[in-house]
């Protein structure tokens, strides 16, 4: 039987309960909970995450065991704030085996491969597949990320350390001004109209490419039918520049090429691109021109940590290879991205790959997606891989 006492704490508690969910409803500009709901809903169906992330917020917080709302909070923090793509995985197991929007599982997916979980995102991107079959969204494009998924387990095996010398976040529309190419010789050019492509022009970006005075090539990229392309300039010796040649498919693909540099060696080459093995997103790469053949080098991927399943781009050195800039928006929100400085240490003086990188500050797990439980894909990475800077090279 109910006490007096009792009966008071409940009254006190539905009063606050019923408080707190006015003022949630007040602040936020709707009157209940279901036009809440139905403001939401609507906002998730048309992917516009950003917008249905505080509204989530709010249900969630009067419902959080609710699976449904765990899964479409999870999703619009997957897309909507980069800095927790691990936090969203916790809120969409919470439903699993409990939505039946088939979808849940290619955004599970998504989520367990942009934290490195690769063999977790294969396992839903498959089982996806398996139950949309042919209503499975196109624009998902679910067999390239598996793909991304094996190219990234692959190159796990052979992870290198990353040590930063310097890092800033930035605006990502100007980022490459945050380059301090004093020590490299180049410097960044605007390109003039006459090198753009109608499509580069109609969409007013900002067209810029490097260029080393001291070269005679001008690597740039341009929108071609829907992707970008990289092509090539050489300067004459009037000062004029010649026609521009599109490089051949062994460094450009179906999908998008970008933010090429030449070294001043003048034949080996670094680019972004979505297309070869590429983790997700933009990756570095890495070509070298063949004199003989006369035709460049499959490229190679430059792998973890400088790539990730964010975009990784525009990779400029120095003339040694001893330092290096380059820009990654992986743990960037609101058109930022993080500009790093780095430098290279090679293992072998013959070797051509980039294989341990030092400076004054080690990029933390956090800065590379919170790289963790690594068992979960039966590779053996751990903490240990990010070792102390030798001391010959602190300073």
């Amino acid at each position: 039987m109910k006490t007096p006492a009792t009966n008071k704490l409940l009254f006190i508690l539905l009063v606050l309960f019923f408080a707190g969910t006015f003022q949630v409803f007040g602040q936020s500009g709707f009157r209940n909970e279901s036009e809440l709901k139905t403001q939401a809903n609507e906002l998730f169906v048309a992917a516009d995450y950003s917008q249905a992330f505080p509204l989530y917020s709010q249900l969630l917080s009067l419902d959080p065991k609710n699976p449904d709302l765990n899964y479409r909070f999870g999703v619009c923090l997957l897309y909507a704030d980069k800095s927790n793509k691990e936090e969203a995985i916790k809120y969409l197991e919470k439903a699993i085996n409990q939505v039946s929007d088939v979808d849940f599982y290619y955004h599970l997916g998504f989520a367990y491969q942009s934290n490195y979980f690769f063999t977790d995102a294969l396992y839903n991107y498959r089982k996806y597949l398996q139950l949309a079959r042919n209503k499975a969204k196109k624009e998902f494009e679910v067999e390239r990320k598996i793909s991304m998924c094996q190219n990234g387990l692959e190159m796990l095996k052979s992870a290198n350390d990353l040590y930063v010398m310097q890092k800033s976040e930035v605006e990502q529309k100007a980022f490459y001004r945050s380059y301090d190419l004093s020590e490299f010789g180049g410097r960044f050019l605007n390109l003039p109209e006459e090198f753009l492509s109608k499509a580069d022009l109609k969409n007013k970006e900002n067209n810029v490419s490097y260029f080393n005075p001291q070269g005679k090539l001008l690597f740039y990229s341009l929108e071609n039918k829907n992707q970008r392309d990289l092509y090539y300039r050489i300067k004459q010796s009037n000062g004029d520049w010649s026609e521009a040649y599109l490089l051949s498919a062994t460094i450009n693909t179906p999908f998008d090429e970008d933010y090429p540099f030449l070294m001043p060696d003048g034949k080996t080459l670094y680019f972004s691109s979505k297309g070869h093995n590429t983790i997700g997103g933009y990756d570095l790469f890495r070509t070298v021109y063949d004199s003989a053949t006369k035709q460049w080098n499959t490229a190679v991927n430059l792998s973890f940590p400088f790539n990730t399943p964010s975009d990784d781009i525009l990779f400029i050195s120095d003339a040694n290879e001893t330092m290096a800039w380059f820009a990654s928006n992986r743990n960037s929100t609101n058109n930022q991205i993080t500009v790093y400085k780095v430098g290279i240490i090679k293992k072998d003086p013959n070797a051509t790959d980039l294989t341990a990188i030092y400076g004054k500050e080690k990029l933390s797990g956090d800065d590379l997606g919170k790289i963790k439980n690594m068992a979960k894909l039966d590779i053996n990475i751990s903490d240990k891989a990010f070792k102390e800077i030798p001391e010959n090279q602190k300073s």
